[in-house]
């Protein structure tokens, strides 16, 4: 029996068996709106042929000895309800009464209220379930120690993933690390922060330039290291020492290194199975080997492919992929250095030039006023501070030169943050000097370094531009 667009499908369906007892059509009636759903729904009354089991007279009252179920329960002495059949047995009226199940249910295939699973996707949930406690059985609900992990891990079950996070050191220029005034800036003007690390090139109008030559890079003894640090001579372009031109392929880049500060450029090479032992060979940088299961060095902003090499800048701050670009032949570097008033300029030849991808950042940008913010202004004036006093025989400060240093605080301002580590000196030798605490002494420059970092002032002055 189909049913179409006009018309309601009602089957009555043995809940024991699971088999269709009986079906019946009726014309659908229009509902307009859910109060009406059950007013207009019909009742079993209206479906069932309930008037064939009413006695007329005392002549069929004999004959109600045939009207039997099946199962010899005498229908006419219990109510019959047309859609849960036999409800009265199935009330559970104390607590020594088993429950019964339902004989037979009546639904409406066209409800739209109404839900039906597929006994496919039944079974399947049965299935899942069945498995599920299959796993559970046997555990202890009270054990957490998840010892069946470790079980796998001890019978080779699970491959282990190498992090490829803070392997690599970083290390610094010497005026990096001392945080130089003309590589650090204490006050950035207006400009300044529009041009942040975009300078504009000023170059003569109307006037001779003139080209000097490239000195030659010397060999140095030792190789550069947080032990051996470069000095501030060797920061430069100067000579005739390798370098690689490297730009952003972002317009604002979240984090950039100061001048002096070091990265570390390194190629991800993935191996293709296990047994690879083909490692390629690169001609700049570092080779960091990657196994099959080792996560990706950029997480979920790119991932190395097996058998592929894939260069880039790393550092403290940030990682960003390298692309390598052909340099064109009328294309060359020009540099211009300024020292004492004098200004040279320099020309040379671009041997690697690469283009960064999207970096991606490993510290947080502070947000204004935070808690971050307040201690890097604190530690920049205090690591001043005491800089200034190791330069002093006697370990005194005196309070115009740490003022020259930071013009943007008042006096006010800095007597303030001076009395949390220092004291001011009345009488006595040192009269009119700011001198360490006694319970406080003047850290060495090692513990100077770690108080406040080059990555610390590139974080502060991105979140100021």
């Amino acid at each position: 029996m189909a049913a179409d667009d006009k018309s309601d499908v009602y089957v009555t369906i043995d809940a024991r068996t699971g088999a269709v007892a009986s079906q019946v059509m009726e014309p659908k009636r229009p509902v307009d709106s859910s109060a009406e759903l059950f007013r207009e729904m019909p009742f079993p009354a209206d479906i069932d042929d309930w008037e064939g089991g009413v006695i007329w007279d005392k002549e069929e009252e004999k004959d109600s000895d045939k009207v039997r179920s099946a199962d010899g329960v005498d229908l006419l002495q219990q109510p019959k309800n047309m859609l849960l059949e036999d409800y009265e047995k199935h009330i559970i009226w104390d607590a020594d009464t088993p429950f019964q199940p339902y004989a037979q249910l009546q639904i409406n295939l066209n409800d739209t209220h109404m839900l039906f699973e597929d006994a496919n996707s039944i079974k399947e949930s049965n299935a899942r379930e069945a498995e599920r406690l299959q796993l559970l059985e046997g555990v202890d609900r009270f054990n957490l120690s998840n010892d069946h992990y470790y079980e796998a891990l001890q019978e080779g079950k699970v491959h282990r993933v190498r992090q490829t996070f803070g392997q690599l050191i970083i290390a610094h220029s010497l005026p990096s690390l001392r945080l130089l005034p003309p590589y650090f800036k204490m006050r950035h003007t207006r400009a300044d922060l529009r041009t942040w690390h975009r300078p504009p090139l000023q170059a003569p109008v109307d006037t001779l330039i003139e080209f000097s030559r490239v000195r030659t890079a010397k060999k140095r003894k030792q190789k550069h290291s947080m032990e051996n640090p470069w000095a501030a001579k060797d920061v430069t372009l100067k000579d005739s020492a390798d370098c690689v031109l490297i730009e952003y392929s972002e317009e604002y880049p979240l984090v950039l290194s100061n001048v002096g500060m070091g990265s570390v450029f390194v190629n991800y090479y993935r191996k293709r199975d296990m047994q690879d032992q083909s490692f390629p060979k690169v001609d700049l940088g570092e080779l960091f080997i990657l196994d099959i299961n080792d996560t990706s060095p950029f997480l979920n902003f790119g991932n190395v492919e097996s058998g592929n090499t894939m260069p880039a800048l790393y550092n403290n701050m940030f990682r960003a992929p390298l692309f390598a670009q052909k340099p064109r032949a009328t294309d060359f570097l020009v540099v211009k250095h300024v020292a004492k008033g004098e200004t040279k300029w320099y020309v040379r030849n671009i041997k690697y030039q690469y283009v960064a991808g999207q970096t991606y950042p490993l510290h947080e940008v502070p947000a204004p006023h935070s808690r971050k913010v307040t201690t890097t202004i604190k530690h920049r004036l205090q690591v001043a501070a005491y800089r200034l006093m190791n330069r002093n025989q006697y370990q005194l400060l005196q309070m115009g030169k740490l003022a020259r240093l930071f013009p943007e605080y008042s006096e006010l301002q800095i007597r303030q943050r001076l009395k949390e580590f220092c004291e001011y000196q009345r009488k006595g030798l040192g009269a009119g000097y700011w001198r360490p605490k006694h319970n406080m002494p003047i850290p060495d420059e090692e513990n100077l370094r770690k108080m406040l970092t080059p990555e610390m002032l590139c974080l502060f002055e991105s979140m100021r531009v």
